[in-house]
C-alpha cells in the first residue's frame, strides 16, 4: 500500500513538473534568439565604429532571419566576395591590414516571429528586407523590431537613430 501511494505522489509531482520544464526550456530558446538579434545590431555599430564605414543590417521578417554586412557590400553576391584566382589569406586582410569583414546571417528559432519592422530608412520597396544602417560615429538609422514568442508574447527591440544603442523591452509593458 505504502509502495502504491509512493508511485501515485510521483506521478502527479511528474505531470506537475514536466509542462513546467518544457515552457521553460521554450523560454530559453526565446532569449537566446532576442540576444542573438541583439547581439548581431550591437556587433554591427561596433563594426561600423571600428571600420569607419556604414554597416548594415537587413531585417527579413517573412524568413525570419538578421544580415550584417557593409554596406557597400549590399549588392554583391556571396560568391563573389572573394576574387577568383586569390587565395583565402590575400583575401582574409583589407588594404588596411584589418581583417575583412566576413557577412552573419542570424536566424531566430522557429518560436519567435518578427511581427513588425519599423525603420530609419525612407524608400524600402514592399518585399524588401527592412534596413537599419549603423554610422561609424556610433549613430544609426534607428527603427524597431517587434518580435512574437510561441507564447503570444511580444518583445521590442529598439534601436536609438541618437546613439545607436539597442534594447529590449516587453512590449505589453510599453503599452
Amino acid at each position: 500500500m505504502e509502495l502504491m501511494v509512493v508511485l501515485v505522489v510521483i506521478g502527479i509531482s511528474a505531470a506537475l513538473v514536466i509542462p513546467r520544464f518544457g515552457a521553460s526550456l521554450d523560454f530559453l530558446q526565446h532569449r537566446s534568439g532576442l540576444r542573438a538579434a541583439m547581439a548581431a545590431m550591437r556587433q554591427a555599430r561596433a563594426e561600423a565604429v571600428f571600420r569607419g564605414e556604414n554597416m548594415l543590417v537587413l531585417i527579413d521578417a517573412e524568413n525570419g532571419t538578421l544580415r550584417v554586412m557593409r554596406e557597400k557590400d549590399e549588392g554583391a553576391e556571396e560568391s563573389d566576395e572573394n576574387d577568383e584566382g586569390a587565395s583565402d589569406e590575400e583575401n582574409a586582410v583589407e588594404s588596411d591590414d584589418r581583417p575583412v569583414f566576413q557577412p552573419k546571417l542570424i536566424e531566430l528559432p522557429p518560436s519567435l516571429t518578427i511581427k513588425d519592422v519599423e525603420t530609419g530608412e525612407y524608400g524600402g520597396e514592399e518585399g524588401e528586407p527592412a534596413r537599419i544602417v549603423f554610422y561609424p560615429l556610433g549613430t544609426s538609422s534607428g527603427g524597431e523590431l517587434l518580435i512574437e514568442d510561441s507564447r503570444g508574447k511580444e518583445y521590442l527591440i529598439r534601436i536609438s537613430s541618437l546613439n545607436g544603442k539597442v534594447g529590449l523591452t516587453d512590449a505589453q509593458e510599453e503599452e
